[in-house]
């Protein structure tokens, strides 16, 4: 029977997809507010992109940021060609509507799949 990979042989850096393509994958996380377990969803997210070479770029906003501005950021990291996945944590504050935030992340580079095509 075969057997399932490892965790640690998943997490080997694709050295090979990194050098063939001079390019070195990007993966932006957005996170609104200080909630323990999205901090620590995120944390895991960021330490394993370091692990295998991805850079990491890192939006923490505050609890109070305006849903513009949050859309700002989307924007911003859909237009900036080193950026090529984008996850906004969820839940965001009740302030914001998810749905439109997620709306406007690029379709390729929507990590998660929540945009509605």
């Amino acid at each position: 029977a075969k057997q399932s990979p490892r965790p640690s042989d998943l997490r080997s850096p694709p050295k090979f997809a990194i050098c063939t393509r001079n390019t070195v994958p990007g993966f932006a996380v957005v996170i609104v507010g200080k909630r323990k377990d999205s901090q620590s969803y995120v944390s895991t997210k960021r330490k394993a992109c370091a692990e295998v070479g991805i850079k990491s770029f890192d939006i923490d906003l505050p609890e109070q940021v305006s849903e513009s501005e949050l859309i700002n950021n989307v924007h911003e990291l859909n237009a900036n060609p080193d950026v090529h996945g984008i996850l906004v944590q969820l839940p965001l504050p009740k302030h914001i509507n998810e749905e439109k935030v997620l709306s406007e992340i690029s379709i390729e580079k929507d990590v998660d799949g929540f945009h509605p095509l």
